[in-house]
């Protein structure tokens, strides 16, 4: 039996809506530490469920990769929602996780730039729909944070002061 493509939209009943977020919430992590390990790199997914659970996933140590984001003073891309339910509006085409047997033969990434944006506009500059993604710079960092790590032990739990802004999915 196939599975159908389900409508992505927010999911009505309690019940299956938290079904749904454990199923994907592990499928994500095991991306993500696929991708982690695959490509060398450094992950942290900070996720709230609709009934304000935190969900917390670290390659490495959280608090460091946090600390890391928060000295980071380059532009970077951003991401929104927006992007992946209006890929017409985007120039995203759909993903249904073929992203496993992409070729790499041909693929041109010197097309791909990321342009840095100057730290003297607003907090978001919203790019055109074609370029399909936001550049924004980093946000500025407490006075407390840029001199110290969080000193936050793992098992207590942070306050919004020390987390820096992250990418949250809010269901619409």
């Amino acid at each position: 039996m196939g599975r159908k493509k389900i409508q992505i939209k927010t999911i009505t009943d309690e019940r299956n809506r938290q079904v749904t977020f454990q199923k994907r919430r592990f499928g994500l992590m095991k991306k993500a530490m696929e991708l982690s390990v695959l490509c060398d790199c450094q992950i942290g997914l900070i996720i709230f469920n609709s009934n304000n659970k935190l969900v917390q996933y670290s390659s490495h140590d959280i608090d460091q990769i946090l600390l890391r984001y928060t000295e980071y003073n380059d532009s970077c891309e951003t991401y929104t929602n927006k992007e992946f339910l209006n890929p017409a509006d985007s120039g995203n085409k759909d993903d249904d996780d073929d992203d496993d047997a992409l070729s790499v033969v041909g693929d041109d990434r010197s097309k791909l730039s990321v342009t840095p944006q100057p730290q003297s506009v607003t907090p978001q500059s919203h790019n055109t729909p074609a370029q399909g993604h936001m550049q924004t710079p980093p946000p500025p960092r407490p006075q407390a944070m840029q001199q110290t790590p969080p000193s936050v032990p793992s098992h207590m739990p942070r306050s919004p002061f020390q987390i820096p802004p992250t990418v949250v999915v809010h269901p619409q």
